[in-house]
C-alpha cells in the first residue's frame, strides 16, 4: 500500500524559490527527534543573503522539508516578536515596542494557504 501523501510535505520546495526572489534566504526546517532543526547550515545566512546555487542544492537535498524559515535582523529588514500568553502579556509587548508594521498576524500552519503567504510578503 503506498504512503498517503502529505500536502505540505514539500513546502520547502514550493516556499524557498519565491521567498529568495523577494530578498530572503529560505532554510529548510524538519522535526528531528521531537524538535524543529535546520536542515543543513544555516549561521552564514544572518550576514550575507543565500546565493542562486546554494537554494538549488537545499532544494535538491530538502525539497521535501515541510517547514521553511528565515533568518531574521538587519540584512533581512525582518524583525519577529513572538507573544505567547494573555491580552495583558499582548498589551505589554506593544507598549514596549510599539506597533508594528504586521506582514501577516496569523500562524502560518498547514491548514493556511501557500500562496497567499507569498503574497503578504512581497506586499511588505
Amino acid at each position: 500500500m503506498p504512503t498517503p501523501t502529505v500536502p505540505w510535505a514539500d513546502r520547502y520546495r514550493r516556499l524557498a524559490p519565491s521567498l529568495h526572489a523577494l530578498g530572503y534566504s529560505p532554510i529548510p526546517f524538519a522535526e528531528v527527534n521531537g524538535k524543529k532543526k535546520p536542515r543543513g547550515r544555516w549561521g552564514d545566512f544572518q550576514t550575507r543573503p543565500m546565493w542562486d546555487r546554494e537554494l538549488e542544492r537545499r532544494l535538491d537535498a530538502f525539497g521535501a522539508c515541510p517547514m521553511v524559515a528565515i533568518p531574521t535582523g538587519k540584512l533581512s529588514n525582518l524583525t519577529v516578536v513572538d507573544v505567547d500568553g494573555s491580552a495583558d502579556d499582548i498589551d505589554f509587548a506593544l507598549e514596549q515596542f510599539g506597533e508594528p508594521e504586521v506582514m501577516s498576524t496569523r500562524v502560518n500552519t498547514p491548514k493556511n494557504d501557500d500562496a497567499e503567504l507569498i503574497k503578504e510578503m512581497g506586499a511588505a
